[in-house]
């Protein structure tokens, strides 16, 4: 645990009296109106980056000491300049630098570039222009349907200073060149790089998410698919693996349920049991195309699925209706997958309801539930809520995304949503909402930030709904709200240390200042 001057934590002592989380450190307050992409990295040497990434204006970088003193604030203009239609693919720490990973789409096709930051100064050390792929125009038969778009995707190893790309291409004439992988060393170097052999038995082929296994091996999941009819895809979930120093891409079929049909999913990789979890959004075509979540455990040595199972199950809808109501009827869909140290699971669900056409979605009644080994169910918490992000129709695993690329400033919705921390034995669910919700009987819309306040759920015993606390300490009075920016986070597991953003909203300039937290 870091140590903290007497006299500084008797004043925050203070003022966070009636807060669990203890406040340890806090930054200068800067504007948060900016459009962009924001992130945080707590770094390995216990420094902190900020990221603020506007494509059109550049990268904006704080740095903070391991003292949690401002050191350097840098702005990056990229050599690539202004990006029409730019994404983050992926921020995170090689070796004691940052690498953000940003693609663009052109007539040409798509671009990726890496950008490599130093972590104590926040200067651009290094950009490239690392992976593209060629536009290819659609034939006449597959305009009729929604073909997989090409793309490109970074996948970094939680557990080692490896990180690979892969590059997806399901519609290119020659089938050898439709999926290539690239792995990367610690010193940001490619290791291997490969396609995949031919794949002419399926037409179309669907990125899932790729999984990296320490420095040794990166394992990419594909749902490939024919269609027989309009809108009936028949086909079988592909295992595509690039070892180390390996000059070709493993393929092999995982005996994947017919009857499921994949829309999204997200893939962890457990060292404990070493396998592969696989969390999926299908449609089941013996049930009218209903969508249900599965929840998969794949072995990556032997590439063999070992088991397949529905999740959250009908004991945690049965709970769900003792406590909302007899004719309550959970809906949730999974949004983000924890790996434990216990051999044990966590994933987060969301009731959620999207609208397209005036784009809103609006988030309910969070579960946070945990299962073995065997996908049989531990622990369930259920967190009564209700938040309404306009402007955007949120897909599933948005958290998942969000965790990889950061948080986009829209609306005020990076104060929209929650976030699950765990250190292994205590865990959280942290958001901001209205001081009238809190359990089921009582769940009123937060739409307004002036109106809400941060709140910590503690996960533990029985209790099916948990108490919520004030995580900056309760309010003076109605008009007193203090929120946090949760879905701008970092959390270092080792030393029980979440860094975020909290809103200032005194002073002459209110806008945000980077926290440093201690549940």
């Amino acid at each position: 645990m870091k140590r903290v001057p007497f006299f500084c934590l008797l004043i925050l002592f203070s003022s966070l009296a009636n807060a669990q989380f203890m406040q340890i450190a806090e930054g200068p307050v800067f504007t948060d109106t900016i459009p962009g992409f924001s992130k945080i990295l707590q770094m390995k040497n216990n420094s902190t980056m900020f990221f603020h990434i506007n494509f059109s204006k550049g990268l904006n970088i704080h740095v903070y000491d391991a003292q949690y003193k401002g050191k350097t604030e840098t702005n990056i203009e990229p050599a690539y300049g202004s990006l029409k239609a730019g994404n983050i693919e992926g921020i995170f720490e090689i070796s004691g630098d940052a690498v953000v990973m940003i693609s663009d789409v052109t007539e040409n096709g798509i671009l990726l570039y890496r950008l490599i930051i130093d972590g104590i100064t926040g200067k651009l050390k290094d950009e490239k222009q690392i992976a593209s792929l060629k536009r290819i125009s659609l034939k006449k038969g597959d305009l009729k349907i929604t073909a997989p778009a090409p793309g490109i995707y970074v996948r970094k190893d939680p557990n080692s200073e490896n990180y690979a790309v892969a590059l997806m291409n399901s519609i290119a004439s020659d089938s050898s060149k439709r999926i290539e992988i690239v792995l990367y060393g610690n010193n940001n170097k490619e290791i291997s790089r490969a396609y995949s052999p031919q794949l002419e038995k399926y037409k179309y082929l669907q990125y899932v998410d790729m999984a990296l296994i320490g420095s040794d091996k990166a394992a990419l999941l594909v749902y490939g698919y024919n269609i027989k009819q309009e809108n009936d895809k028949e086909g079988e979930l592909i295992f595509a693996g690039l070892d180390k120093g390996a000059t070709n891409v493993v393929i092999n079929e995982l005996n994947f349920s017919n009857d499921q049909v994949i829309e999204r999913g997200i893939t962890r990789y457990d060292p404990q049991t070493k396998r592969m979890l696989l969390l999926t959004t299908d449609k089941i075509k013996s049930d009218s195309n209903k969508i249900r979540a599965y929840l998969d455990f794949i072995d990556p040595f032997t590439r063999k699925l070992l088991i397949n199972k529905i999740v959250p199950g009908e004991k945690l809808k049965n709970k769900y209706s003792e406590i909302f109501g007899r004719n309550a009827d959970y809906t949730g869909i999974p949004q983000n997958l924890f790996v434990n140290s216990n051999r044990t699971c966590t994933i987060i669900f969301e009731e959620m309801e999207t609208a397209k056409d005036t784009p809103h979605t609006s988030i309910k009644n969070i579960a946070v539930v945990t299962y073995d080994d065997d996908g049989v169910l531990k622990s369930s918490y259920f967190i009564p809520m209700d938040h309404y992000i306009p402007g955007i129709a949120l897909p599933s695993f948005y958290q998942s995304g969000r965790e990889i690329t950061g948080q986009q400033s829209l609306h005020d919705n990076q104060y929209k949503s929650n976030v699950y921390i765990s250190d292994g034995h205590t865990s959280f669910v942290l958001l901001n909402d209205t001081g009238l919700t809190g359990q089921p009987d009582n769940i009123t819309p937060f739409k307004e930030i002036r109106d809400a306040d941060a709140f910590y759920y503690p996960l533990a015993g029985n209790v099916a709904v948990p108490k919520r606390g004030y995580v900056f300490g309760k309010p003076a009075d109605k008009y007193d709200h203090k929120a946090g920016v949760f879905t701008v986070y970092d959390y270092d597991k080792a030393n029980n240390l979440l860094i975020t953003l909290k809103a200032e909203k005194e002073g002459p300039h209110p806008g945000v200042k980077l926290v440093w937290l201690e549940p």
